[in-house]
């Protein structure tokens, strides 16, 4: 994995367990959690780009295994 992917995956799940760590605590108080759309958005586009890049690394794995065959 390189390095830009693995930062990637940091930033990823750093927001989710933020995130989780909000709602709950807002849970515990008897409030509604609230997520900004422009951060949600952000949050989107960095999971969309990691999946991207496993599909891509999924295919040329593919590729690789079928000169094996």
């Amino acid at each position: 994995m390189d390095d830009a992917t693995r930062e990637q995956l940091s930033f990823v799940f750093a927001k989710l367990t933020g995130n989780l760590e909000d709602a709950a605590s807002l849970a515990l108080k008897g409030q509604h959690p609230q997520t900004d759309a422009e951060e949600a958005d952000e949050l989107i586009r960095s999971i969309q780009t990691l999946l991207n890049h496993a599909d891509a690394r999924m295919r040329a794995l593919e590729r690789l295994a079928g000169r094996y065959r």
